[in-house]
């Protein structure tokens, strides 16, 4: 996993605003009731990610996958507060902000976490910095 610093991540929030309104196709996905209401109380949604294969929802504690059909497919936990997240080339990213560092195996406190699209974790990486989002370009991780 290629990890470039944040500030080169400004060209990436340029080449997103290329895309117009007017272009995006914007349809309302309908959900389960209560479907989702274990995310919700550990607080609030934090990240959205989509692929063809369905949407992703980061919280506090976890990670979803929904269905375009608004159905719950699969649910992880994970060890940290998790932040926001990005899905390129068949991955899902997400960025962990680690608060107490005797809680990781280096003490850093920055976590990037890597999971397939159907949620098995496949890679991750400790930094020195914390890691409250995440953008993925190619195969650079920002």
């Amino acid at each position: 996993m290629k990890v470039r610093n944040i500030f080169a991540a400004v060209a990436l929030g340029l080449a997103a605003t290329a895309v117009s309104a007017e272009t995006a196709k914007m349809n309302a996905i309908q959900t389960v009731p209560h479907e989702f209401d274990m995310l919700l109380k550990s607080g609030h949604i934090q990240g959205l990610a989509c692929s063809e294969k369905g949407i992703y929802l980061s919280h506090q504690e976890g990670l979803a996958k929904i269905g375009w059909d608004g159905k719950m497919i699969k649910h992880v936990e994970t060890p940290r507060h998790l932040g926001g997240i990005a899905c390129a080339n068949g991955r899902i990213y997400g960025a962990f902000i680690i608060r107490d560092q005797k809680d990781t195996k280096d003490g850093k406190p920055g976590l990037i976490r890597v999971w397939d699209e159907d949620l098995n974790q496949v890679a991750e990486k400790a930094f020195q910095e914390t890691a409250g989002s995440v953008g993925v370009l190619g195969d650079t991780v920002y």
